[in-house]
């Protein structure tokens, strides 16, 4: 059994992993859309 300061110690470390596994989410998500827009920019004709 983990001790209660060995809980405690653990939770910090757990919300950055998510804070970062999010923000890593987001800036994928960011760059997808992106790179979509500039994809379909340069298909689109110039008029």
């Amino acid at each position: 059994m983990a001790t209660r300061a060995q809980v405690l110690d653990v939770i910090p470390i757990g919300i950055g992993a998510i804070t970062q596994s999010m923000h890593g989410m987001v800036t994928f998500a960011t760059t997808e859309l992106e790179w979509s827009a500039n994809h379909v920019v340069k298909k689109a004709p110039i008029s």
